[in-house]
C-alpha cells in the first residue's frame, strides 16, 4: 500500500516486500501487475531486485502475466525472501502528472521447481 508515497520527476521510491513459500515443495515465483489504472503508469518505470540481482525492469504495462518478473532461484519450503521494488519517475515528466496517481494489484504465482527447469507456469 503506497497511499502515503509521493514521487517527482527524476526521483525513485524504494519499497521492500516479501514472498513466502507456504507450500510443500520448492517453487519458482512470478510477479506481475494487474488492474493498473492512473495517469502515472505512463511516467513510471519499475525495477525489481532480489538482493543485487535485477529480476525485471520496465513500465507498469510491461510487467504483465505474459511478461512477468520471475525469481532467479527457487524458494525453499518455508522460505521467506525479501525483494525490492524501485519505482522511478521519468525525468522528463512534466506538470501534467502533478496530482496524478497509479493503482495496481501485484500478483504472485508459484510453480513447483522440481522437474521444471524452464520455469513453466502453465
Amino acid at each position: 500500500d503506497g497511499t502515503d508515497m509521493n514521487i517527482e520527476p527524476g526521483h525513485s521510491l524504494v519499497k521492500d516486500f516479501t514472498v513466502e513459500n507456504q507450500g510443500t515443495a520448492q517453487v519458482h515465483v512470478r510477479l506481475y501487475l494487474e488492474n493498473v489504472e492512473g495517469a502515472l503508469q505512463e511516467a513510471l518505470s519499475f525495477s525489481i531486485y532480489d538482493g543485487d540481482t535485477l529480476l525485471f525492469r520496465g513500465r507498469a504495462d510491461e510487467l504483465t502475466r505474459e511478461n512477468p518478473c520471475v525469481t532467479g532461484t527457487p524458494l525453499d519450503v518455508g522460505e521467506t525472501r525479501t525483494l525490492t521494488a524501485v519505482v522511478k519517475m521519468d525525468e522528463a515528466a512534466g506538470n501534467a502528472y502533478q496530482a496524478g496517481g497509479i493503482t495496481f494489484d501485484m500478483t504472485a504465482d508459484a510453480v513447483q521447481a522440481k522437474n521444471n527447469p524452464d520455469k513453466a507456469f502453465e
